[in-house]
């Protein structure tokens, strides 16, 4: 192989050790809590569709900079950080655009059904400490 491309091969290996890294800083991949087969294989689809939908949208605003010197300054990584975090922002937006209005009454409904700890009757390690 020449230097060409093993620079190549090299420049791919680091954008896959980029991917891992956002999927699990950003995605939370790396923190699994279940060994349940079908809830892993389910979570993994969910981040995979995240990062299409990202990287659809990194890619609309790359293209659509008024200031196409500075499209080297969106990087990926950065990206994601701003995607996740603004990832609330852009669901009311599809979700106004579908009609679906979000109400009191509903956020309320979804805080009281995922905010039950599923395990409240598990024996706590610590509780044999104090």
């Amino acid at each position: 192989m020449n230097a060409k491309d093993i620079a190549k091969l090299y420049g791919a290996r680091w954008d896959i050790e980029l991917l891992f890294k956002e999927l699990k800083s950003k995605y939370a991949l790396d923190v699994l809590e279940t060994k349940n087969v079908q809830v892993i294989e389910t979570l993994i689809w969910t981040v995979m569709l995240t990062l299409i939908v990202s990287r659809r949208i990194y890619s609309l605003v790359r293209n659509s900079t008024a200031h196409p010197e500075k499209m080297a300054q969106y990087t990926q990584l950065r990206w994601s950080t701003i995607f996740a975090e603004n990832a609330s922002d852009l669901l009311k937006v599809i979700l106004n655009r579908c009609g679906i209005q979000r109400t009191f009454e509903t956020i309320m409904n979804v805080y009281e059904s995922q905010a039950l700890d599923p395990h409240v009757n598990r024996e706590r390690f610590r509780e044999e400490l104090f």
